[in-house]
């Protein structure tokens, strides 16, 4: 806090991640049997920000400069050409957030909106590499070389709280321009809306929570019949490397948690979060995998040991 209603404020940590690992088990190819290609993927993201922020009145602003450290790794072994793939390849980008809050105590209410900007990322050798074992790029090919960009796509959201005495209850909605990010939107992604309402009950010490949220899957199958010399579906190459190496279908995901405050300046919280997804079947018979059937569903539980000062 600077005084006369300026705040700074800095953060580190994991924004996202995904990855599949096929290289054991019926994933895995042993010829004459192709399983999964042996595929494997990897994407971590590191986001760094430094947010400045201003309140007069019942309004707040902000604004963040971001920066976001990414590593991505994608290999699999062709029958034919053998292990294709790069070793893992990191790229830095820069963007903004921006956010406001308007509240208004009389009722307990807070309305804010923020907006993330997209977030450029170039992977070397790493789609370009993965794409050309199916023929992108090569003589004779129908397919253009795919582009290493992979953007992080721009978000827009809005949400509310409502506090009175020992209950709190919020909701929001964000909207993830997938559709329109490089990388994503070649993949035949979808921008998506999300929405999520939970609430919190607070007792003298203790406080108990839970939340729901919904994000429509933004993978749409692909059924473009293009094919390479003939041979491949431009449609089951990019079925595949969705939903063999990216399935990221979870749509629903369920969460409770609590915190307890051991005095005013040291608190603890514990949660646990239960993601599911639908049944998606999707083809790639032209690549040999036939018809993929894919769910993703996920479990996690946290900690945090919190100390204000």
């Amino acid at each position: 806090n600077l005084g006369n209603g300026f705040s700074v404020g800095g953060s580190m940590f994991g924004s996202a991640g995904m990855g599949t690992d096929w290289t054991q088990g019926e994933g895995a190819i042993n010829l004459p049997q192709v399983g999964l290609y042996s595929m494997k993927s990897s994407l971590t993201m590191l986001k760094i920000s430094a947010p400045v922020a201003y309140q007069t009145g019942n309004w707040s602003f902000g604004a963040a400069p971001v920066m976001v450290f990414g590593t991505l790794e994608m290999s699999y072994i062709s029958p034919t050409s053998g292990p294709i793939g790069e070793k893992p390849a990191s790229d830095t980008g820069f963007g903004l957030e921006l956010g406001t809050l308007y509240h208004y105590s009389p009722l307990g209410l807070s309305v804010g909106a923020v907006y993330h900007s997209p977030i450029s990322l170039t992977y070397e050798n790493q789609l370009s590499t993965v794409s050309s074992g199916f023929g992108y790029g090569g003589v004779g090919s129908n397919f253009a070389p795919f582009s290493d960009e992979l953007e992080q796509p721009a978000e827009m959201g809005i949400g509310m709280d409502w506090t009175m005495g020992n209950i709190s209850l919020s909701a929001d909605y964000r909207n993830i321009r997938w559709g329109e990010a490089a990388g994503y939107k070649d993949f035949n992604w979808e921008n998506q809306s999300v929405y999520a309402i939970g609430g919190e009950y607070r007792f003298e010490n203790l406080s108990v929570r839970c939340g729901y949220n919904y994000g429509k899957n933004p993978i749409k199958p692909n059924s473009d019949i293009s094919v390479v010399v003939g041979t491949v579906r431009n449609g089951d190459v990019i079925n595949a490397f969705n939903h063999v190496m990216f399935p990221a279908i979870t749509q629903r995901h369920y969460t409770l948690g609590a915190g307890y405050k051991f005095n005013k300046a040291v608190s603890a919280d514990l949660a646990v979060v239960y993601a599911t997804s639908p049944e998606v079947t999707v083809s790639a018979s032209s690549v040999g995998l036939g018809d993929i059937t894919v769910t993703n569903d996920q479990l996690s539980a946290s900690a945090a040991f919190n100390v204000v000062f």
